[in-house]
């Protein structure tokens, strides 16, 4: 690897914790424009986070003028060097249509790499397309799994949704 290559590494990172404040306000002012700058230059340099914030600035239009098809390629791309964070939001713009056609198969592709990964919302998520055969056959002991799984991690409506099943079977016997 030449200097460039090992300078790479610390510059990106350094990009997006700058970002990162200009975004929150924490330490700097806040401003969205120049987060939005930060983030992209990090995106160029191969920050997958970064990459996912500047998704997320596109879909919602803050510091930049909103773009949903800009968004979704940005998250395509973070998903694919896996963010997480970035297989989830591409998973709902899927399910919803939102900057790109509506997709179930493939927002069920991308909300079972998230999950498969520990992120509670996907795996709650999953819980439900697999309880209301979602792009999927219905499978209740699949749709608990995932809800449980969720549920380990604090995730408050998972937990809401087991007590929910739990009482209908309860009421049922």
């Amino acid at each position: 690897m030449d200097a460039k290559g090992r300078q790479a590494g610390p510059a990106r990172e350094a990009r997006f914790r700058l970002a990162a404040m200009y975004n929150s306000g924490e330490g700097l002012p806040q401003d969205m424009g120049k987060a939005f700058k930060r983030f992209r230059r990090a995106t160029l340099l191969g920050h997958a986070d970064s990459q996912c914030q500047a998704a997320a600035m596109y879909l919602a239009g803050q510091g930049v003028p909103q773009d949903k098809a800009r968004a979704s390629r940005l998250f395509r791309g973070a998903a694919e060097n896996a963010n997480t964070v970035a297989q989830h939001n591409l998973a709902c713009l899927y399910l919803l249509g939102d900057g790109v056609p509506v997709d179930k198969a493939e927002a069920m592709r991308w909300f079972r790499l998230a999950a498969g990964q520990g992120l509670s919302d996907a795996q709650y998520i999953l819980g439900y397309m697999y309880l209301g055969g979602e792009a999927v056959t219905m499978d209740k002991a699949e749709a608990e799994m995932w809800f449980r799984l969720a549920a380990v991690q604090d995730h408050k409506h998972a937990k809401k949704t087991i007590d929910k099943i739990n009482s209908m079977i309860i009421q049922s016997n």
